[in-house]
């Protein structure tokens, strides 16, 4: 089995006028990871070698992830088919 470093999340629906993207906790599993929360954070780790890829934080009812924290070299900007219907 190949280890890789990287989450991909794929038919994402665009909220016009959200200010946060929202992620799938059922694609994040359905990816092969493992997501647990408790009453101060989250943690989304591989499912096979339990490597944290991300920890989100709770504020209020919602739990966040900065990816501005991510390295640059694991991180790949995401678009929505409406951001390439310019080209």
């Amino acid at each position: 089995m190949k280890n890789s470093l990287t989450t991909s999340i794929e038919n994402v629906l665009y909220v016009d006028g959200l200010k946060h993207n929202l992620l799938s906790i059922s694609q994040l599993c359905d990816k092969g990871n493992k997501i647990a929360f408790n009453k101060d954070c989250c943690t989304i780790s591989n499912h096979v070698t339990n490597q944290i890829k991300f920890v989100g934080n709770r504020i209020g009812n919602t739990y966040t992830l900065n990816v501005d924290c991510v390295s640059s070299l694991h991180l790949t900007c995401l678009t929505s088919n409406d951001d390439l219907s310019w080209l």
